[in-house]
């Protein structure tokens, strides 16, 4: 859901700013390209809520299951790589096993059986130790193997979105995407932007569909309109720091101003 995102996005930029970890410069890009583009990201502005966890796993499925966008089984896993040494050294890095790799106390409902979350628990300079091969070239195979499961994955019937867009959670995302765009800019000035954009987008809908400028009030939710409830003080508190993040990344008066009357409020 969005609101792990955003805290998810904080936690991963702080370890790659703390250590220049490269896995931890990965993870941060994965989640604020995840929040940045279909399904989270709203046409209009803002983050819409969240996506299921159950859904069908391929086309023609009559039953939804727990996990289903996104797990593999070993056999699945293997034939979409199509290289046997590129698989099984894959299956290293990600945990891939033959009898799937989630434990029956995990699965009350034996929906993941024989079934593979992908976690990496190995690293390029212990696989390539273990392959016999350069770090370089396990660094390619794992880019390209990362490339063939995403373009395979995407083929697969999406979870059903939950699109709802929250004040606070948008707060959280919004003040994340603000502090990765600072953290890359002159590095990646491209992706800087990008995340930059979308934050500001999603100030402004906020902005013209969620606050009354003549009273200072806010409301909670935007589904196919405004909703009835007011803005809770978490929505208040997490989209004030997400506005100071913004003005720390752009030093636009506006969004101090904005944040200092809310504050007010």
């Amino acid at each position: 859901m969005l609101y792990d995102q955003g805290q998810l996005l904080n936690v991963y930029l702080d370890a790659f700013l703390l250590t220049g970890d490269a896995e931890m410069l990965g993870a941060t890009y994965d989640i604020a390209n995840y929040l940045t583009t279909p399904a989270l990201a709203a046409p209009n502005g803002g983050f819409y809520s969240s996506e299921d966890a159950d859904s069908y796993h391929q086309q023609g499925d009559k039953e939804k299951h727990e996990g289903a966008f996104y797990v593999w089984s070993r056999k699945e896993f293997d034939a979409v790589i199509d290289n046997e040494r590129d698989a099984a050294l894959a299956a290293k890095f990600y945990n891939v096993k033959n009898h799937g790799n989630v434990s029956p106390e995990h699965d009350a409902h034996d929906e993941l059986t024989n079934q593979n979350v992908l976690a990496i628990v190995s690293s390029p300079e212990v696989l390539a130790k273990e392959f016999n091969l350069p770090k370089e070239e396990v660094v390619k195979i794992l880019k390209q193997v990362r490339k063939k499961l995403r373009a395979h994955r995407d083929q697969r019937p999406r979870p059903a979105l939950d699109d709802k867009i929250v004040v606070g959670w948008n707060g959280l995302a919004i003040g994340a995407l603000a502090r990765t765009s600072s953290a890359l800019a002159g590095v990646d000035d491209e992706n800087a932007t990008k995340y930059r954009n979308a934050a500001i987008k999603a100030v402004a809908f906020i902005k013209a569909e969620l606050f009354d400028a003549k009273t200072g009030q806010m409301w909670r939710v935007y589904r196919e309109g405004r909703g009835d409830a007011p803005a809770f003080a978490d929505d208040y508190a997490f989209f004030i720091q997400g506005l100071m993040d913004l003005y720390e990344a752009t030093w636009d008066d506006q969004y101090l101003e904005f944040a200092e009357r809310l504050q007010s409020t």
